[in-house]
């Protein structure tokens, strides 16, 4: 039987001053019938006691829906969820002391579940799978997440508290760690971390072991040579990023982490960083492609985000409720490059033509190079005047072709294919373009 979240509280409300064992509360959970139904969500000072019971167990919540919940100054003790959802849940100055939570799902649905001004403290996650879950100005203490293989978009932000935290065997997915009131004694053992961001964190109590990292971020944090240990690595070349203020911050980092984690094979990385970290500014970049390309325009903008660089791509940054030209007009001229993705497919595109209109006037009207073509087959070079269709375009759009044939197009034409997006060779040329969006 599924119950919803607020029937559920209130009947606890009730009867754990009465409960004397596991079965009356099972017992009465299932024949529990709402006798109106609630529309507000909001509820104060509710205690649920699982450890009131003298010579019995704690009480365990089976197979059971939570779901529209925003819960306030609500204390959890001593508890079991097991196989339960959570969808779309924010709680605020909760405590959940001594809880676990075995095979749940925290569903994403639109919030996902949001712990907000509360703690968690000697609790045990086992199996359970996250589809967002977010931290802001909490507590988590004494926290295990145990063999939780689908843990994705996990955010920790604000001014939280993260002491003694362990993930094991577990599958983290577009987890963003951002700076903390305080950070301590943080493992990862035997997990696998793909995009994971570390921003602006001082992680000389982290510590990753067995660990694989792939395509995941180091942005102005603070290592020691023992954060991530000889034996963490990634996959298929999926190097992971670190920047140099990172590097320059943090005691020397072993050869073989920065070879087999990052894929640098400088030994002395830091001596060359702690020369450029006040100097390096990258150009902003707008991406303009064609959405028949649009795997080969991700894997780019992935490659360019990891390196630093601000872009925009349709695909990701666009916003709703605004005239699509507009968009493509008003994202132009905020970003100081027009990274033009040359194809087939672009240059027959009327919408890329329009954002190359846009790029050539304001490079015009700026004096300065502000288009940047990389192309990935020849049809740049090979179009004709009189192939051009419309023909009431052929002049504009001849125009544009002439432009990108005037700047050096670097060749991207060997990546066609979804699996060398990966390679170390793509994030060779992805280099080549970073050079050249330096900032002089």
């Amino acid at each position: 039987m599924e119950i919803s979240c607020n029937d559920a509280f209130l009947l606890f409300r009730k009867m754990i001053p009465e409960l004397k064992n596991q079965a009356q509360f099972v017992t009465k959970l299932n024949k529990h019938r709402p006798k109106k139904k609630f529309t507000e969500y909001n509820y104060k000072d509710y205690w649920f006691m699982g450890a009131n019971f003298s010579n019995e167990r704690r009480l365990v919540i089976r197979n059971k829906t939570f779901s529209n919940l925003n819960l306030y100054r609500a204390h959890f003790n001593n508890l079991e969820f097991e196989e339960c959802l959570f969808q779309n849940c924010r709680f605020t100055d909760i405590y959940f002391g001594s809880v676990t939570f075995r095979n749940c799902k925290w569903d994403h649905g639109i919030l996902g579940l949001t712990l907000h001004n509360s703690e968690m403290i000697h609790c045990h996650l086992e199996a359970t799978r996250i589809e967002r879950f977010e931290v802001i100005e909490a507590d988590l203490i004494d926290v295990a997440v145990n063999n939780s293989t689908e843990i994705m978009s996990i955010f920790f932000n604000g001014d939280s508290n993260i002491e003694n935290v362990n993930f094991t065997n577990s599958f983290l997915v577009d987890g963003r760690f951002q700076q903390t009131r305080n950070i301590g004694s943080v493992i990862f053992d035997r997990c696998n971390l793909l995009e994971c961001h570390f921003t602006n964190m001082n992680l000389a109590k982290t510590f990753f072991r067995k660990t694989i990292l792939m395509r995941s971020i180091f942005s102005n944090c603070m290592l020691t040579s023992k954060t991530i240990a000889a034996t963490c690595s990634t996959e298929e070349n999926n190097y992971s990023s670190i920047d140099l203020h990172t590097i320059s911050n943090s005691q020397s980092i072993l050869p073989t982490i920065l070879e087999k984690v990052f894929g640098i094979l400088e030994p002395d990385i830091k001596a060359f960083a702690l020369g450029l970290t006040k100097r390096i500014e990258l150009q902003s970049a707008f991406i303009s492609y064609s959405f028949k390309d649009k795997e080969f325009a991700l894997a780019l903008n992935q490659a360019l985000l990891m390196k630093g660089v601000v872009t925009f791509l349709w695909e990701k940054d666009a916003p709703g409720g605004k005239p699509v030209l507009t968009i493509m007009s008003e994202n132009v001229q905020k970003h100081e490059r027009l990274v033009f993705i040359a194809s087939k497919n672009s240059i027959r595109s009327e919408a890329c033509q329009f954002e190359l209109s846009e790029g050539r006037r304001k490079q015009e009207r700026n004096w300065e190079t502000i288009l940047f073509p990389i192309h990935i087959d020849p049809f740049l070079f090979e179009v004709k005047p009189e192939d051009i269709r419309p023909r009431e375009k052929r002049e504009e759009y001849w125009t544009n072709i002439q432009e990108l044939r005037a700047i050096n197009s670097l060749d991207f034409s060997v990546f066609n294919k979804k699996s060398i997006f990966k390679s170390e060779r793509f994030f060779k040329a992805v280099d080549a373009l970073i050079k050249a969006l330096r900032k002089d």
